[in-house]
């Protein structure tokens, strides 16, 4: 649609920044201007360059079937790389998944009977096992400090219920002694004097 804006005659002798050559002949000097990147296409080979029909033709094939034997053997050598550590890779996956396997079988072992046996009711449970241990741990924990102050107490109410019979019965040891031993004298005296 847009090809009547571009005059293809003229194509291959001007850039888009550069004025048309003035006259209608087409110049017999390439049209190249300095400033430009781009060089016009040229159908003849550059002498020296060893394009086509140069000395270099066999060289450069030879040089390309090097490049590609070269390149085939890295394919090949990091194919033997990849592949051995492919499957250590995979070996190593498996070892890690049976580890997996075995903890799971371990904890579920663990848990009540009944619980499933696939992964995610295993963690539920467990999950759920532990929220009760915790919470009879806590129970147990409040019912331990409810004992130890009762338990301190009964020790306060016995050590002045000690001290109070303990004064009581020395008194009456003592008491009973005294009188034990006026007996013994009495009767002593009666015996050797009587």
């Amino acid at each position: 649609m847009m090809d009547y804006f571009f005059d293809y005659g003229h194509q291959h002798e001007m850039f888009w920044f550069e004025y048309p050559p003035m006259n209608s002949n087409p110049p017999t000097q390439e049209f190249h201007s300095e400033n430009s990147a781009f060089a016009p296409y040229r159908s003849q080979p550059i002498p020296g360059d060893g394009g086509v029909g140069g000395s270099n033709r066999r060289n450069m094939n030879s040089r390309m079937m090097e490049l590609l034997r070269g390149n085939w053997s890295a394919i090949r050598n990091s194919g033997e790389s990849d592949r051995g550590r492919s499957y250590r890779h995979m070996m190593r996956e498996r070892a890690r998944r049976e580890n997996q396997k075995q903890s799971y079988l371990a904890l579920h072992s663990l848990l009540p009977h009944g619980t499933k046996s696939d992964k995610n009711s295993i963690i539920e449970m467990a999950k759920h096992e532990i929220q009760k241990l915790q919470s009879s741990k806590e129970e147990l924990k409040r019912r331990n400090q409810e004992l130890n102050a009762k338990l301190r107490e009964e020790a306060m109410v016995l050590n002045i219920g000690f001290r109070i019979g303990a004064g009581i019965v020395e008194r009456e040891v003592g008491r009973t002694l005294d009188e034990v031993e006026r007996n013994l004298n009495s009767n002593f005296r009666e015996g050797w004097f009587g």
